[in-house]
């Protein structure tokens, strides 16, 4: 939940901003916040996933971020936010959008249980940990039974040899399984689609579009697809 305060601080000074290079300090602090839930987002939905239904939960984070591009192509249409010259301050709004998401995850998530996992393996709280799975699963024999897998899991594990990252370059097998980690991610990175998702109006007008403004939506569109059957 704290790590939506830097988003609202960073919204709001990108909303605000006079100057570029105040808008640049609420992007800096805004991109760490994101970056943050990044990694804890999907990792938080998987632990209090159901086993049944963990790996449907899960991608369900990169589809409300692919959805969350397709929104952004949507509002960038002249005809939902016009830039009127004689209203400068228009373009404010798009960037004071990100409070909203923001503030209803600072309001609710308080509320929700914390990670079963996180209070069983880190804070070493079976207790703490049997009353988070009762109340996400609603039933007192599934998480029982989930905390007698955790249990034995932690058992097992503690007679497993834990890997070194020097081991990561030394191994043969380790070290295949780490290119091919690093090679998946920078060749996400160096395949240029930051670079059409943010440019995309700009590359269907040089293309000769006649709707330049309508077609990122279509891009905004496969992408948000193409994650559902994913």
């Amino acid at each position: 939940a704290l790590n939506n305060i830097p988003m609202l601080i960073g919204t709001a000074l990108m909303a605000l901003s006079f100057n570029e290079y105040f808008f640049i300090f609420g992007r800096v602090i805004g991109g760490f916040a994101v970056g943050i839930a990044t990694g804890i987002a999907p990792m938080y939905i998987s632990e209090i996933s159901p086993v049944s239904v963990k790996g449907g939960v899960g991608v369900s984070h990169q589809f409300m971020i692919t959805l969350g591009i397709l929104i952004a192509f949507v509002l960038s249409i002249k005809d939902v936010l016009p830039a009127d010259p004689d209203k400068a301050w228009t373009w404010h709004l798009y960037f004071a959008f990100p409070v909203l998401p923001a503030l209803f995850q600072l309001l609710i998530l308080p509320f929700c249980p914390e990670s079963p996992n996180w209070l069983y393996y880190n804070r070493e709280r079976e207790d703490l940990a049997r009353q988070a799975l009762t109340k996400l699963r609603d039933s007192r024999d599934t998480a029982e039974e989930e905390m007698e897998a955790m249990i034995k899991e932690r058992t097992t594990g503690k007679e497993t040899v834990m890997v070194t990252y020097g081991q990561f370059l030394t191994n043969p097998t380790l070290r295949l399984s780490l290119l091919i980690g690093v090679v998946l991610q920078c060749a996400q990175q160096l395949s240029g689609i930051n670079a059409i998702l943010n440019y995309a109006p700009a590359i269907f007008k040089d293309a000769g579009e006649s709707n330049a403004d309508l077609a990122p939506i279509s891009v905004g569109a496969i992408f948000n697809l193409m994650t559902f059957v994913s």
